[in-house]
């Protein structure tokens, strides 16, 4: 039969009747829904299946659309108060216990699973999903929002879920909307429901692993709707963050979620892995309802694993912000459960070291360095940790190299392990991006800090076992000897300045390490325990001493550098004075002609322009050159070569005196300079160094020419080679003098018994430019020797000699008068300021007295008062603008701690807030002494809350604290053992026992070097810089520190600047009412009159104890002593001859 065309037309009789009553329907519009009677009709239980059901649930999703992401220009606040209306009405009447919350809506839904309809199907659960997700933040509908809730838990409706959730995988209409409402019931009212859902995990969680490994393909990856993977991980997470912690336990323990999960995570879009991220980070490592055992077993090794994956995150469609962000936050997050106790990779600590390796592995050779490494090298609780740095790959990734350098800080015991199972790297040198992304990985684990648990809290533990592998972090596995040897000798600048730095970053590492072990054995008491520290050093010297290059080779690279590579050859350099430092008897075996070099350094330094961008460089080359040279035998500090127009000393004085015009504080030439000038009999004392530096400085209109320094060159060469003639000569000058010192009390240096023999022979050929020129600095060195206290009769005889060799009647003239007045009166205003320069922590301002109590017949230089109170207080805030290193070293951290003394409450409180501040970011910061400061700074803290309440802070304790920064910057300070013991004995000072403590640490405690002076003046300087006001007299009183004082004295061990400290500490105490304390405590006027009456005191120290006892009696109150002393203490005065000089 044949089939009926398709093209029939209208009029024909076998067309097919259409159904109008459904395409009637179809068409009805929907009324706009304005009362919740309107939603009541609209929503009512029909059985129908037509396009018309869905198109019902279409217009109340827009409904809910509009409230949801409407503006109040759409009438949503009206239609909330439908919505709610609508809500209220679908209430049980009362009483009615079990019940079903919507039934018109879920009858819909339960209609359209039995007969199959899956567009009707999927309408009905998107729409309640959506409905609870609007009202989740409106309060007012929080208990129909409960109810709604747990009507769709109810067994009934579960099948639905169940219907929805087990459909076929490529149904994903059906999946999505279950997943999203049962999200929206788990979130709700803060996860009010989420444990009913957990409860019926049997169907909400069933084949939840296969809906997360459901990705979009890849060319529907930007689409707007949300894949099926995305919407199962939005539900994971809701559960995650509002489950209780045994039903977050559990799901954690879900192997298959978890892996499909973290699986392939690197596929995700950015902001899924944002979410993921802050899940892991916030909910499961920092959830402190979760166990630690749980968070262990997730974050495994295949986890951390699959994270690390992220580094390498790009997606091409992204912007490299984005990338660079997920790279940040994935680092962020592994950094923060590999380091920190408790998060899921390292265990909380339990008070113990661990198990590291035992007692056999401590001795290591060279034999052992190759052996694969034994099962206990690690500790058995890191092996997670340990077998996850080796999947990392450092070279190639700074994120990654980041994250290992920050596990090695928090868990150094791993470096042995990682370097001994990392033996796929040769580290042969080669100018490869692997290469160099390597290097700088090893240079970043050798600059890593020494572990602070290898500190003087072991002092009592007879095995050091930690320190065994300790070499591993100085100089890991892969750098040894015949390595880095080769690596100094490749032709790329680069190979070798990221060698010369790993070198150096070991020298300074294992210089800390032995000091440590140094300061263990000198505070055991045990010989078991110091023996084993002792043979732990040595084992570490000798070690690293196998791994490093050579001295020939070293040295071969030093020579062969070219000079205009100025950072190359000061990295070379720096490694040389590493090897005289840390071990001298490798660098002594062989011969390095460090003259040469050392007097090309000088020359090349005089010779070349200021202000070139360099010039910081080349200063730092030859501070290292200077460091060998005062080290090595092989040093002719007074051989001029050839080349040369003054001696390696005489250009090294030069030197000295240009950096102190610049920078008066700058000091590294002149601890050389003053060893080498005392060792050879130059000058007599270190004050010689610094008066000569003095006469050699320009003041007014006098510059040292050349021909000074040749002529001072050319006096110390030849008293270098004639000493003894030179000695003979003082002797016979004292003689002359009719004295009755010997040579050695006369205060004379032998460069002036030198200048003076070799005066006639400048004197013959020089012009007279030239001999006014050396005639005026000749003539200040002298002042300057009889300031330092020099005999002025051998002076007097030394400067008539010079002048009968004068001919020019000016010079001779200048000479004659030299002696006429007093040394201050001739001294340039300039030359007088700077040799009483004071502190830098508050700027000295005239003391409007000084002219009422100086009698103008005399001459004396009376001692400046103590410093004001600046009334701007700039050190509350001039640190915060420097970085932590710069505002120590630079005294603004001193200028803050000396604000906690200021006599503004207020000022006391911002300086507690500030120092508080500063010891945050002090933590924070690389300073390489920030624990000690840190220790000293929060003790300092407690004592100046303690004292808050009862006014200021004394000054001594912040002058003290302001001192003990310079220290604790300085291992090698002669304070630095006490200063440390001083912090270890309470978190907080006695303020009151404070200058009695340091009194007797300095004066009855002397070290066992000749350092016993330095310490006595460094206390003097403290004493006099913390008497500010007369509360910190009183404290002095109450200390009775002036009666050991003066009793100081008469030791002979007082050097001449501790003489005048002393002194200056009594004038002090003259301008803080101290002056009747002196008299009647102190007995200052017998004191004064004893050290008049002495044979060693010189003519300024004479005028100077004349002036302080005139200070004293201006300055008491006379009436009450007059009466005190029954008019015998006018009589004394008169006695010293100042009862007129009023």
């Amino acid at each position: 039969m044949a089939k009926r065309s398709g093209d029939l037309g209208e009029e024909s009789p076998h067309k097919k009747r259409r159904k109008l009553a459904e395409d009637i329907r179809t068409k009805q519009p929907v009324q706009p829904m304005q009362t919740a009677k309107d939603l009541r009709s609209l929503l009512v239980f029909e059985q129908d299946t037509g396009p018309h059901a869905r198109q019902r649930f279409q217009f109340f999703g827009s409904f809910l659309k509009s409230i949801a992401y409407g503006t109040e220009s759409d009438d949503q606040a009206t239609k909330r108060e439908t919505l709610l209306e609508y809500l209220q009405s679908q209430a049980p009447p009362n009483g009615e216990g079990n019940f079903t919350y919507l039934a018109d809506i879920i009858k819909t839904w339960h209609f359209a699973a039995r007969s199959n309809v899956e567009g009707l199907f999927s309408a009905v659960a998107a729409v309640l999903a959506l409905l609870l997700g609007t009202i989740s933040s409106l309060f007012e509908f929080r208990i129909w929002g409960n109810h709604l809730c747990r009507s769709l838990l109810q067994d009934d409706q579960m099948t639905l879920f169940n219907r929805g959730l087990t459909a076929n995988k490529t149904k994903e209409h059906l999946i999505s909307p279950c997943l999203r409402l049962l999200t929206e019931i788990v979130s709700f009212d803060g996860g009010h429901a989420a444990s009913s859902v957990f409860r019926q995990r049997g169907t909400t969680f069933n084949r939840l692993e296969m809906f997360l490994g459901m990705r979009i393909g890849a060319h529907a990856r930007h689409r707007k709707r949300p894949s099926l993977r995305e919407t199962a991980l939005k539900f994971l997470y809701a559960n995650l963050r509002l489950q209780n912690p045994s039903a977050k336990m559990i799901i954690l323990s879900l192997g298959k979620v978890v892996h499909a999960w973290i699986e392939d995570i690197t596929e995700d879009s950015p902001n899924i892995v944002f979410e993921t991220l802050e899940v892991l980070k916030k909910d499961i490592a920092m959830g402190a309802a979760l166990t630690g055992p749980s968070k262990s077993r997730f974050f495994s090794e295949w986890v951390l694993g699959r994270l690390a994956t992220l580094y390498s995150y790009d997606d091409a469609k992204n912007l490299a912000e984005s990338r660079h962000s997920v790279q940040k936050s994935t680092h962020d997050l592994l950094q923060l459960v590999c380091t920190s106790p408790g998060l899921g990779v390292l265990e909380l600590p339990n008070g113990g070291h661990g198990n590291v390796e035992s007692s056999d592995a401590n001795v290591t050779n060279s034999n052992q360095r190759d052996m694969p490494p034994k099962g206990d090298r690690i500790i058995r609780k890191h092996v997670k940790l340990a077998s996850f740095l080796q999947t990392l790959r450092p070279h190639a990734n700074l994120l990654q190299s980041d994250l290992i350098v920050a596990i090695f800080r928090n868990t150094p015991e791993l470096v042995s392990d990682y370097f001994h199972r990392k033996n796929s790297f040769s580290f042969d040198p080669k100018v490869t991006a692997t290469w160099i992304g390597y290097s700088s990985f090893v240079l970043a684990t050798v600059q890593i800090p020494a572990p602070e648990r290898l500190t003087l809290q072991s002092v009592n533990d007879p095995m050091p076992s930690l320190y065994a592998t300790l070499i591993e972090s100085i100089l890991p596995l892969p750098l040894n000897q015949k390595v880095m040897s080769r690596c100094l000798s490749q032709s790329s600048d680069l190979v070798k300045f990221l060698a010369l730095r790993i070198l150096t970053a070991a020298f300074e590492k294992l210089a800390k390490v032995l000091r440590v072990c140094e300061d263990i054995q000198y505070n055991t008491d045990e010989k078991q325990c110091a023996f084993a520290w002792d043979q732990t050093a040595s084992r570490l010297t000798t070690e690293f001493c196998n791994r490093i290059p050579t001295m020939e080779v070293v040295i071969a690279q030093f020579r062969s550098c070219p000079g205009e590579n100025a950072t190359l050859r000061e990295s070379i350099t720096r490694l040389l004075a590493h090897y005289y430092e840390v071990v001298p008897r490798l660098a002594l075996e062989q011969k390095l002609d460090i003259c040469v070099a050392f007097s090309a350094a000088l020359e090349k330094w005089s010779s070349q322009a200021e202000g070139l961008e360099e010039d910081e460089i080349r200063l730092l080359e030859l501070e290292h050159l200077l460091f060998i040279a005062h080290r090595s035998p092989d040093m002719q500090w007074f051989h001029k070569a050839a080349a040369m127009w003054l001696s390696p000393f005489t250009m090294l004085l030069k030197m000295h005196r240009d950096r102190r015009r610049t920078n008066p504080d700058y000091k590294k030439f002149e601890c050389v300079l003053r060893q080498v000038a005392t060792e050879n009999y130059i000058l007599h004392s270190q004050s010689s160094l610094e008066m000569l530096t003095l006469s050699l400085q320009d003041w007014g209109g006098f510059t040292a020419s050349d021909t000074v320094f040749e002529f001072l060159d050319s006096c110390i060469l030849r008293f270098v080679k004639r000493s003894i003639h030179y000695h003979d000569g003082l002797l016979s000058l004292v003689a002359a003098a009719t004295t009755d010192i010997s040579s050695s009390n006369s205060h004379i240096d032998l460069l002036l018994v030198t200048i003076m023999e070799q005066w006639p022979f400048l004197a013959k050929r020089a012009d007279p430019p030239t001999i006014t020129n050396v005639s005026s600095w000749l003539l200040r060195y002298v002042e300057m020797a009889r300031l330092a206290g020099a005999d002025a009769k051998v002076l007097g005889q030394i400067c008539d000699k010079i002048q009968r060799e004068l001919r020019d009647k000016a010079c001779r003239e200048m000479f004659r008068k030299a002696f006429k007045q007093p040394p201050e009166l001739r001294m340039p205003g300039e030359l007088a300021a700077y040799t009483n320069s004071k502190g830098r922590y508050h700027v000295s301002r005239p003391n409007p007295h000084i002219a009422e109590v100086t009698p103008k017949s005399r001459t004396g230089i009376l001692q400046p008062g103590p410093p004001k109170e600046d009334e701007n207080h700039p050190g509350l805030h001039r640190w915060s603008r420097e970085n932590i290193q710069d505002a120590i070293s630079g005294g603004a951290t001193a200028e803050l701690f000396l604000c906690l003394c200021s006599r503004y409450a207020e000022i006391r409180k911002q300086a507690l807030y500030s120092v508080r501040t500063f010891m945050g970011e002090l933590e924070a910061s690389g300073y390489s002494e920030w624990q000690q400061t840190f220790v000293l700074t929060g003790e300092l803290v407690e004592t100046a809350e303690e004292n808050m309440s009862e006014g200021p802070l004394p000054y001594f304790a912040a002058v003290l604290a302001a001192k003990l920064l310079s220290v604790l910057a300085n291992p090698l300070h002669f304070l630095y053992e006490k200063a440390n013991n001083f912090l270890n004995r309470r978190p907080q000072w006695n303020v009151k026992n404070l200058p009695c403590y340091w009194i007797d640490k300095v004066l009855l405690h002397p070290p066992i070097d000749d350092s016993h002076h330095l310490e006595v003046e460094w206390l003097l300087e403290i004493l006099i810089d913390g008497l500010r006001t007369p509360a910190d007299m009183e404290l002095y009183r109450q200390s009775n520190i002036f009666g050991r004082l003066l009793s100081l004295s008469a030791s002979p061990s007082l050097t001449e600047p501790g003489s005048q400290k002393l002194i200056g500490l009594l004038f002090r105490c003259t301008y803080v009412g101290g002056s009747s304390t002196l008299i009647t405590r102190c007995g200052i006027t017998s004191w004064i009159a004893s050290r008049l009456r002495s044979k060693n005191t010189n003519e300024h120290e004479r005028t100077t104890l004349e002036d302080l006892a005139l200070r004293v009696h201006k300055t008491c109150d006379q009436e009450r002593l007059a009466e005190w002393s029954n008019g015998a203490l006018s009589a004394t005065l008169e006695g010293l001859r100042f009862t007129g000089a009023g």
